[in-house]
């Protein structure tokens, strides 16, 4: 194709078959580790490619074909954005002036978080580059710093031309500095706008005369850095580097070399699960309610034949309201439910947190188990609808709430108070349990 790959725009959730489109040799093997199908399927049929995309949005280059896969239920790339944008705390739309500006017609979903990374090193560089204090031991021809006097007499004995000293050098080869060039180098060979590639190189090579990009260990680093005082304005332009390479994924940032095809994904469930602890949380503040994310509990499922544990559940949010007040777990579901009824195996893991950890008192002394399965809506407002456990009698034993949050929507309302989304949200997560001291139980 001399005009370049085919542009194939899909929503997330959704399948397309591209007529005509046929994967390569160069394909097969970028797309060997997606195969397993957990973040989108490919397949090679006589007709053409059948995309199924999944939960994963952002785009797949390949050949002859470029899939852009869009978040739909994030309400758009520019959404999307700001999606990232309040879950990371990068706070780039109000600091940097290109993500005010962002056009997804010009870019795919790749070429604007390169254009965010390379605005927030820009800043950087136009600050000063970070050089910090590097401890070195070395021979030299003078006493620096201090001298090691028991390796001095063991090593070079009688010698006074070599000396062996410790020493502190400020320096610019340090890890934040190796980041940015290591992920910007990286950029600069995948970003699809010309100007843009060139503008992620210049900035690799400038962080490069300060630093040796080479020498870095990116999963090591990620995992040691800390900010304080002296590096805390690297933070917004490394969080952009992780999601850069979270996105590239293993297999493509140890590639070499440019590449016509690549992958660049981003994983819209992770994001929404933490998207809905932020929301809930601040639906709750100034509240006595705990919010706890990801906690794994192996003490629910229980062989007792055995006396150990069967399996462990690990809802996505727990909210404890303390001093017996009763407690809610909360599932995020990054599907769209709007249209059509839950999935069963969605609703039968809700009720089984709830089961397990949702019990509150009601009047009489009966207990009623609750939990919340939160999904993103298409709408524009916060929905809500109740699934009960009845007895033979009527009586609801367990309670599940299958609650709709519009992210757009949340997304445009103030952090600093409470609009109407969210305060639709807090009465959905508070007021069963806060209320349910006072109300008949199934009320």
């Amino acid at each position: 194709m001399s005009g370049g790959p085919q542009i194939v725009e899909l929503d997330e959730w959704k399948e397309k078959v591209v007529k005509g489109a046929h994967l390569t040799a160069e394909d097969a093997l970028l797309l060997e580790g997606e195969q397993g199908g957990s973040r989108l399927e490919i397949d090679d049929l006589r007709e053409g490619l059948r995309v199924r995309a999944k939960s994963w949005v952002g785009v797949v280059r390949l050949t002859h074909v470029e899939i852009r896969i869009r978040p739909k239920l994030a309400g758009g790339e520019g959404y999307l954005i700001k999606l990232i944008d309040r879950v990371a705390g990068i706070d780039a739309l109000s600091r940097l002036p290109g993500a005010r500006t962002l056009d997804a017609k010009d870019h795919d979903l790749f070429d604007l978080f390169v254009l965010l990374l390379c605005e927030a090193s820009e800043l950087l560089i136009r600050s000063g580059v970070l050089a910090d204090y590097v401890e070195r031991e070395e021979e030299l021809g003078v006493v620096r710093g201090r001298l090691l006097v028991e390796r001095q007499m063991l090593e070079r004995f009688g010698r006074v031309d070599r000396l062996i000293c410790r020493y502190d050098e400020h320096q610019t080869d340090i890890v934040e500095n190796q980041i940015l060039a290591a992920v910007l180098r990286r950029a600069a060979r995948q970003a699809r706008a010309p100007s843009l590639r060139n503008r992620a190189h210049r900035l690799a090579e400038a962080f490069a005369e300060v630093c040796e990009p080479d020498q870095v260990d990116l999963a090591g680093a990620r995992a040691a850095i800390s900010y304080h005082r002296m590096n805390a304005r690297y933070q917004d332009a490394h969080r952009l580097a992780w999601l850069v390479l979270d996105g590239l994924g293993v297999r493509d940032l140890h590639a070499s070399g440019p590449t016509r095809c690549f992958v660049f994904l981003v994983n819209m469930n992770s994001l929404f699960e933490s998207f809905v602890a932020l929301v809930v949380r601040q639906a709750l503040a100034g509240t006595d309610a705990t919010v706890r994310e990801q906690r794994r509990d192996g003490s629910v499922l229980w062989d007792a034949t055995k006396g150990v544990s069967f399996g462990r559940v690990i809802p996505d949010l727990l909210v404890d309201w303390g001093a017996g007040a009763g407690r809610l777990p909360i599932d995020a579901k990054y599907k769209l439910y709007d249209d059509r009824k839950a999935e069963s195996g969605d609703v039968y893991q809700a009720f089984l947190y709830a089961s397990a950890y949702g019990g509150v008192v009601g009047r009489g002394g009966a207990e009623l188990a609750r939990a919340l399965m939160v999904y993103p809506s298409t709408g524009k407002a916060v929905t809500h609808q109740r699934i009960q456990v009845r007895r033979s009698a009527g009586a609801a034993v367990s309670e599940i709430g299958v609650v709709g949050v519009p992210i757009a929507e949340m997304l445009d309302e103030p952090t600093s108070s409470l609009g109407p989304c969210s305060t639709a949200l807090a009465t959905v997560v508070g007021r069963p349990l806060a209320m349910a001291h006072r109300a008949p139980v199934g009320a």
